[in-house]
């Protein structure tokens, strides 16, 4: 049972990671295409891609856990219940 939770939690933070690095990828390259690599250095300094880039790993965060709990420990769970 153990390593289920560790599998969800790996997932979870697999999952996330990910969602923030295409997040980034996809702001990054938008910016770029749109404003040049003057506008894509500058993003550094704005103030608001840290509140969005938190929001979207809370978000992604949420989703990630929900999926990890829903694939390893809930389906581990009615497995051994139809076991016994």
């Amino acid at each position: 049972m153990t390593k289920q939770y560790i599998k969800a939690y790996l997932t979870m933070v697999a999952l996330t990671l990910t969602t923030l690095f295409g997040f980034g990828f996809i702001l990054g390259s938008f910016v770029f295409m749109t404003g040049g690599a003057v506008e894509a250095h500058n993003l550094e300094r704005s103030t608001w891609l840290p509140w969005a880039s938190q929001a979207v790993w809370f978000v992604a965060g949420l989703f990630a856990f929900r999926f990890s709990v829903k694939k390893f420990i809930e389906t581990n769970k009615s497995e051994q219940e139809n076991a016994k």
